[in-house]
């Protein structure tokens, strides 16, 4: 590595000395500038929009007695410094006034600095002595009347130089002008607007500059300021905050204020007192004066005078950057690719990342702290990429030792394809896999061991005479994928996804090399999947055999069907329920054509339409009852279909309601008799008080008890008897069972409200069953709300189906009672209700009754806040036979209508 560092450094080198991705280069050098705090010194004098609106848009084309009206008022505020950058190269009739300004300016003790600029740039460099300087062939003229008055001011040259992105980050120090400068002359050159208003606020006279400018190499030092300078005298200035110029909302980073506002007296002049001040051009709508610097944000431009001021800020601040000496800088890009070639040495590639992330990020940080602190510019372009390229170096390096190892590989892919391709035949899948392994590792017998049936393990091997050791015992403490080697065998572990798929065993008489256990662990990692494919299949085999012999030998006849009830696959106990000797070519529709039930057809039908588990109960085929459930098999547009013989259970049941007609007959006799006695014995009158009371609880549970005998044998004969299918006008009925109730409801001053869509709204059912079931469910209402409660009946209707509520204001039903509402015997008894009386087996009756006539029931509560019980019926509409249905059967359910 530490070779391909050198060449990388070299590389390197030739990148830096070449000047190639130069603009690259500065734009990165650009995030050193943050926002810094000035000295305080410097005001601007802003040329600004309220100015040029007072004076004109052309400021080199205002009358001189502007400006000179700005001199005499900084002549009395103790200004230190005024250093005008504006060209004053045109004669004007009123000159005069403008150099008796600078005169009475001058009196006060006020340094002046007027503006100038070359004109015709010279690439060559020329020195004065040993000092370095930028040419120009020529310069603009100024005034004669002010150029005679050259005592009075410094002359700057204002000048900008761009650097090749267009961005202004150097200023010129000396300025030589070929035209004027006598060629027997000591020191000829001329200053730069920042540096000559630098020595007009030490006081220095131009004459004199001579003597406080020393050259140094690569450096030019002023008054004892050093700066470091090229070879044209070019430093690299430092900026404060970013550009305040419109249209920028930076506040402004040197305080400024309108030349305007200070010729109309706006302003106090005590705050230029001991100042520099700058007149020029800013915060100018349309400025074309403005320029790219560092220290734009958001690309905002600066205006030349703002850039003047932070040169001036940096010459006062002594703050002036300087760059790293070439020697340094190529110390750095060579130690650093060294260094970074040596780093990414390390294994694992998102290490090198890391660590390249890591070196850039403390790399940056500094050079920054460097230039914070010394004001020393470091090139974080090329030492960066001394950081990155190695990076790339190294990371190509490891593809290509990839791509080499990937070769030696691809014996281990051909063989995992043969693998893939033997289709689960396990024996070849071994033979290749053993043969395999015998090239990988020359001179080894081999055996595979593979766990295909849940714990138990199948070897396979080519040498069966040899006497292989148990596989699982040197594995057992390691449940992982490590080799293991036990002299003289090696067992290579399979694994996937942390489940132990097999062990392939090697006999070889040395210890295998790095190389060979990293390809063979490698060989073992690819095959666990299909091994793992392979047990999975096996599994699944076992549980289709499971399935196959549930499905052939339930007791229960079980089909497959499709939309049409055709059967697709049916077991061996269907068959007898079939005339055809071959079931899976019948439906289940001639089926149940067999039931004595002419609405069954269609309900079969609907619940196929319906695309939902359903199931019918008691469903009479000749001498048997089958109980028959179906649900649909998502994803196949099949349906499973089982039929259960319930024979047995409904003459059971039937046996049962026998018993218990009997015995509620046998019951209400003698509870008639009981009833009658002590209704007589009450009419007589003469009994004592208590003797009375004792009489009326006898009564309460006559009538208690013969209640609840009605209600037993109601939910018997519902469950024994056949729905009546006949037209019921539902509408009709709901008013008269509510008018029915009208007594209690007047009793408890509850509020009632009967609303009814309309008054024709027909079920095809039993009426007095119907009946009971909104009585009951009417009669709850009205009996678990408190007195002066809200009851609301509802009945409405769509194209298909009626819907019935009772909504009412009452106790509610506890949450923990709510699931076992609807079985017979349970009552929600809460503290609120614990009065109240009933037998528990209103709603179960309810619930048969609506579900016995194709509909559902259910009901919201929250407790002591009310409920809402209601139900839904399929509405009446003439019934159309199928095609398949005969004749004769539409005509048995005309008859039976």
């Amino acid at each position: 590595m530490l070779i391909a560092g050198a060449v990388l450094a070299g590389v390197l080198l030739l990148i830096w000395r070449g000047n190639l991705f130069m603009a690259l280069r500065l734009r990165l050098n650009d995030t050193y500038f943050v926002q810094q705090a000035t000295s305080g010194n410097l005001v601007i004098v802003a040329i600004d929009d309220a100015s040029l609106a007072a004076y004109g848009r052309a400021p080199a084309e205002w009358p001189r007695r502007v400006y000179a009206d700005l001199l005499n008022a900084l002549a009395g505020s103790g200004a230190r410094v005024v250093a005008i950058d504006l060209l004053f190269s045109g004669e004007a009739a009123d000159d005069a006034l403008l150099v008796d300004a600078l005169a009475a300016l001058r009196e006060a003790g006020t340094r002046i600095v007027l503006a100038n600029a070359g004109i015709n740039s010279v690439a060559a460099m020329r020195e004065q002595g040993d000092l370095a300087a930028l040419q120009f062939s020529t310069d603009l003229s100024l005034s004669p009347v002010i150029a005679d008055a050259a005592a009075l001011y410094y002359r700057g040259y204002a000048n900008t130089i761009p650097d090749i992105d267009g961005v202004i980050r150097r200023q010129p120090s000396l300025i030589t002008v070929l035209d004027e400068a006598p060629p027997d002359s000591d020191f000829n050159d001329h200053f730069s607007f920042s540096l000559a208003t630098y020595l007009a606020y030490l006081r220095i006279p131009a004459g004199a500059a001579s003597q406080v400018l020393t050259a140094e190499p690569g450096a030019l030092m002023v008054a004892g300021r050093r700066l470091s300078v090229d070879a044209f005298g070019l430093w690299q200035l430092n900026y404060f905050g970013p550009p305040s110029s419109p249209p920028t909302e930076q506040p402004a980073t040197f305080p400024t204020i309108s030349l305007a506002a200070i010729i109309d007296q706006q302003v106090d002049l005590s705050q230029f007192a001991g100042k520099i001040v700058l007149v020029g051009l800013i915060n100018t709508t349309g400025l074309l004066e403005q320029y790219q610097v560092p220290a734009s944000t958001r690309g905002d431009l600066m205006a030349g005078i703002e850039i003047q001021a932070n040169a001036i800020e940096s010459l006062l601040q002594d703050r002036a950057v300087s760059t790293l000496p070439d020697s340094w800088q190529a110390v750095l890009i060579v130690g650093l690719a060294l260094a970074a070639s040596l780093i990414y040495a390390l294994p694992r590639w998102y290490i090198k990342v890391m660590w390249a992330f890591g070196l850039v990020l403390v790399w940056f940080f500094s050079a920054s702290a460097t230039f914070s602190t010394a004001l020393v510019m470091i090139n974080l372009f090329d030492t960066s990429l001394a950081l990155i390229l190695p990076l790339g170096v190294a990371i190509g390096t490891d593809i290509i030792r990839e791509t080499r190892l990937r070769q030696r590989k691809e014996f281990l892919l051909d063989s995992l394809r043969h693998v893939a391709e033997q289709r689960l035949h396990i024996e070849q899948i071994a033979d290749y896999i053993l043969t395999d392994l015998a090239r990988l590792v020359p001179g080894a017998q081999a055996a595979l061991d593979l766990h295909l049936d849940g714990d138990s393990c199948r070897r396979f091997t080519h040498d069966p005479q040899r006497q292989w050791p148990d596989a699982s015992a040197p594995t057992a403490a390691d449940d992982s994928a490590t080799i293991i080697r036990r002299d003289p065998y090696t067992f290579v572990p399979i694994q996937w996804q942390g489940r132990r798929q097999g062990v392939m065993l090697l006999a070889h008489p040395r210890r295998l090399s790095g190389a060979s256990q990293r390809l063979l662990a490698e060989f073992a990692q690819q095959l666990a999947p299909h091994i793992d494919n392979l047990t999975l299949y096996y599994a699944l085999q076992r549980q289709k055999s499971l399935l196959d012999s549930v499905f052939a030998e339930s007791p229960a006849g079980i089909a497959i069907s499709d939309d049409a009830g055709q059967i697709i696959q049916c077991n061996d106990a269907l068959a007898p329920l079939f005339d055809e000797p071959d079931s899976a070519q019948s439906t289940l529709l001639e089926l149940l054509r067999k039931a004595d039930d002419p609405l069954l057809l269609k309900r079969f039908k609907d619940g196929l339409a319906s695309g939902a588990a359903f199931h019918f109960d008691d469903v009479p085929i000749g001498a048997v009852s089958l109980r028959i459930g179906a649900a649909p098999l998502r994803g196949y547009g099949l349906w499973t279909v089982v039929l259960v013989d319930v024979t047995a259970l409904v003459d059971l049941s039937k046996l049962k309601t026998k018993m218990l007609r009997l015995a509620s007959h046998d019951l209400k006799n003698p509870l008639s008799r009981v009833s009658g006695y002590a209704e007589l014995i009450d009419m007589n009158g003469g009994l004592s008080e208590t003797n009375q009371r004792y009489l009326s609880y006898i009564q309460s549970a006559g009538v208690d008890m013969l209640n609840i005998i009605n209600d037993i044998l109601s939910l018997e004969r519902l469950r024994s008897s056949k729905i009546a299918a006949e037209p019921v006008n539902l509408s009709l009925l709901v008013r008269d069972v509510c008018g029915s109730h009208q007594p209690d409801v007047i009793r408890k001053q509850q509020h009632f409200t009967l609303e009814l869509q309309a008054d024709d709204l027909h079920v095809q059912g039993d009426p007095g069953q119907l009946s009971q079931a909104i009585t009951n469910l009417v009669g709850n209402a009205i009996k678990y709300t408190p007195d002066a409660g809200t009851i609301v009946v509802r009945l409405n209707a769509d194209d298909a189906t009626l819907h019935f509520a009772v909504e009412d204001t009452g106790y509610g039903i506890p949450l923990e009672s709510q699931a076992d509402l609807f079985s017979e015997f349970f009552r929600a008894v809460s503290t609120a209700t614990s009065h109240i009386e009933g037998t528990g087996l209103g709603l179960s009756l309810t619930k048969s009754v609506i579900e016995g006539h194709g509909g559902t029931i259910g009901f919201t509560s929250i407790e002591s806040e009310g409920s809402t019980f209601y139900f839904t019926l399929p509405r009446f509409a003439p019934y159309e036979p199928d095609d398949q249905v005969d004749t004769e059967m539409d005509d048995d359910i005309d008859a039976r209508i």
